[in-house]
């Protein structure tokens, strides 16, 4: 019986995986690429970038031979910033231009697998809309749609209140669910101090109006069918919250849990709380199987798992008979627990782990429980004069100060640790030691502790292995960045760049496309260097340096060097882009054991080139991809 259920399970599963993905059928737009214009509406809420807006398309129409034909899928694209890209909400129809291209995979040694994560949404192919090559074909109405311009509504109720801009991003992302304000600076302050999870509307939040609304209507438990009542009645109000804030994949997974616990309650059945979570997890995995990849179910399910389990039993290791140590020994298992179940995880995605969390959370979890009291009272009532005008002086002061107290940890010496690296095996292993040395507390098995042991010291091992045989010697990378030159030497003890000057303050790209690169090799933060700036970088003229024994001559101007009658053996010539480029002169006064073409050299400057490069090695980034090897 068994052995069926679970075959009509994954039987279902499969089913359910091939009703989720678009890309092989028949009448996905990619079939017809040469089609003129393509018709799509937007699906998700845009989202602006410096220089343009970020939209997902639904794809619904393909104009093929002056027919539009049906077609579907899901398109992302990024629209030149104008007042109209600004202006698109979800539903919005527009048509364009046809020139889509597939998603790129990870162009960078550790690079995140863009392309994998957004296959995980059925999202293969992706575009660039310059203002003229689309136009708004029509609207439609939708329940997101609603539930954005609702939010929208809010947030400028929250405008109102005189504060600074910071604060104001706070309230956005707290209150509901708007995190496009929030500055780098700010959101890199909340994960070095581990409060990052208060800045998405998520379990934290649902579970705060959850328990605010059970205490408020806890009155109705005295009626015949009371609590039956009282169940709908919060069920209601969970899924009026996460209307009002954007029905964002987070805070429906959420309401979804906590409805299930709900339910359960309000039916009278004494179901198993695992039962319930997983229940919710089922249904939720009925509407998109997908859902089991992403980073943030995945971590919100296990956290409850978490705290469900472990809670009780670290609460129970000490007794505090007054109510303030009592709360604060509370919250701090609360912490404990949800951080022992997902830290693996944490590891492995984020590289990073926030040493004070414990810290961070005894002033996270109160404030935003105050935040979020006051947030709504205002939203309710801030239309009253003085009442809005005290409520929001009171909402911008607990924001303040919780922002203080953010600054405040991360400033700690050591508040985060960052370079971790491992991969799934490791994470795996990480967790059979947790639930080892678990097991061996909790039931008092000496032999679980000797497997958990057993564990640590193949961690230990590995990680010794991977310092002596691979990150202790210096590398040489060259970077696959499109139209740019990144070049890097890279030892556990240095991280030295030479590239553009943008490269130093543009922290969003060096996380993109350097950071993880960085964390295999276990370097530590980047240095840039210019000519002549770094005692380590022997300079043998303006275009030729040497780091350990290795000789580079950078190519990135006209050569002026004078030609000798013996050329000058190198190990790499790196060359980009300039006007007028040509190897011959410099080759007539080097000899290098590789030519590397960088990321700024394209199209047919690369066919020229290749036929003035005679019998060297030639590397090309924009062919070949990223360039590393060992100096």
């Amino acid at each position: 019986m068994l052995l069926f259920i679970s075959s009509v399970l994954l039987g279902l599963g499969m089913m359910l995986v091939d009703l989720n993905t678009s890309i092989d059928r028949p009448d996905h737009f990619s079939m017809y690429e040469d089609s003129e214009l393509l018709s799509g509406r937007v699906i998700d809420s845009p989202q602006e970038k410096k220089k343009s807006t970020k939209a997902v398309l639904h794809i619904e129409h393909a104009l093929v031979n002056n027919t539009w034909v049906p077609v579907e899928g899901d398109l992302l694209v990024y629209l030149e910033k104008s007042e109209q890209s600004q202006s698109l909400e979800i539903g919005d129809e527009i048509s364009f231009v046809t020139a889509f291209r597939e998603v790129e995979g990870p162009a960078n040694p550790g690079q995140f697998n863009y392309k994998r994560f957004l296959s995980f949404k059925d999202i293969y192919h992706q575009q660039y809309l310059r203002s003229e090559d689309w136009i708004m074909s029509g609207k439609n109405w939708s329940l997101r749609r609603s539930s954005e311009r609702i939010r929208s509504f809010f947030i400028e109720r929250l405008r109102h209140i005189e504060m600074d801009r910071s604060e104001m991003a706070i309230a956005s992302a707290l209150l509901l669910g708007k995190k496009d304000d929030l500055d780098p600076e700010l959101i890199q302050s909340y994960a070095s101090a581990g409060a990052m999870h208060v800045l998405a509307v998520s379990g934290l939040h649902v579970g705060i109006i959850f328990f605010i609304l059970r205490f408020l209507f806890k009155w109705m438990d005295r009626w015949k069918r009371g609590v039956l009542i009282k169940s709908m009645i919060l069920i209601l109000c969970l899924w009026t919250y996460a209307f009002i804030t954007g029905l964002s994949p987070s805070v429906v997974r959420a309401a979804t849990m906590f409805s299930a616990v709900t339910l359960g309650t309000g039916l009278n059945r004494k179901s198993d709380i695992y039962n319930t979570v997983a229940s919710s997890a089922f249904v939720l995995l009925v509407v998109n199987p997908f859902y089991i990849m992403e980073v943030g179910f995945q971590l919100s399910y296990l956290a409850v798992v978490g705290i469900i389990y472990l809670h009780p039993k670290i609460y129970g290791l000490l007794y505090f008979p007054q109510w303030l140590p009592d709360k604060i020994w509370e919250i701090s298992c609360v912490s404990i627990a949800a951080q022992l179940a997902t830290f693996p995880l944490g590891l492995m995605y984020f590289h990073q782990f926030p040493s004070y969390f414990l810290l961070s959370n005894l002033l996270v979890i109160p404030a935003a429980f105050l935040i979020l009291y006051l947030g709504i009272i205002y939203l309710v009532l801030g239309w009253i004069p003085v009442v809005g005008i005290w409520l929001g002086k009171l909402l911008s002061g607990t924001i303040w100060v919780l922002n203080q107290g953010v600054s405040w940890i991360e400033g700690i010496p050591y508040s985060l640790i960052k370079g971790i690296d491992i991969d799934i095996v490791m994470c795996w292993v990480i967790y059979a030691v947790v639930m080892a040395m678990i097991i061996a507390l909790n039931y008092r098995k000496k032999q679980w502790f000797f497997f958990a042991l057993i564990g640590m010291t193949g961690i230990l091992g590995w990680q010794i292995y991977e310092s002596m045989s691979f990150k202790r010697h210096p590398h040489l990378v060259v970077y696959d960045v499109r139209g740019e030159s990144v070049i890097n030497f890279l030892h556990s003890s240095e991280n030295l760049i030479y590239s553009d000057s943008t490269w130093q303050t543009d922290k969003s790209k060096q996380q993109f496309h350097l950071r993880n690169c960085w964390n295999m090799h276990g370097a530590p933060e980047p240095q840039f260097f210019r000519y002549g700036e770094h005692p380590e970088i022997e300079w043998v003229n303006e275009k030729t340096l040497i780091y350990q024994d290795c000789s580079l001559v950078l190519f990135d101007s006209r050569w002026n060097q004078e030609t000798d009658s013996v050329k000058v053996p190198v190990d790499y010539l790196v060359v980009s882009y300039h006007r007028g480029i040509t190897l011959e002169p410099i080759l007539e006064t080097i000899d290098p054991d590789l030519i590397i073409l960088d990321g700024t050299i394209r199209g047919r400057t690369i066919e020229r080139l290749r036929g003035e490069v005679g019998e060297h090695a030639l590397h090309v980034i924009n062919e070949d991809g990223y360039f590393r090897r060992r100096i």
